[in-house]
């Protein structure tokens, strides 16, 4: 789902949440691009390579309504994939 370019998208969910598992916290379900711009910028752990980087871009694109809410998702489980805490059931 692409939003319009001029119409910030706070209140946009993925339909199908990420379940991450960060240190010293229980399991969470990860559902928008906005929990998941907060998770990577101030609970991340300190492996911040280019999936990070791409991820917290991507989560920043599809609030602001230039970026696909999947293509934020698919980012944010390759950065998590990354450092190690996404859950795979």
């Amino acid at each position: 789902m692409l939003i319009h370019r001029t119409e910030p998208c706070h209140h946009a969910q993925w339909i199908k949440p990420v379940e991450i598992h960060l240190p010293l916290c229980a399991a969470l379900e990860i559902y928008s691009p906005l929990i998941a711009l907060d998770m990577l910028m101030y609970r991340w752990p300190n492996d911040h390579g280019s999936e990070y980087q791409q991820a917290r871009q991507n989560c920043l694109d599809a609030i602001a309504g230039r970026c696909d809410l999947e293509i934020a998702r698919e980012s944010f489980m390759a950065a998590s994939n990354h450092a190690h805490v996404l859950n795979v059931h």
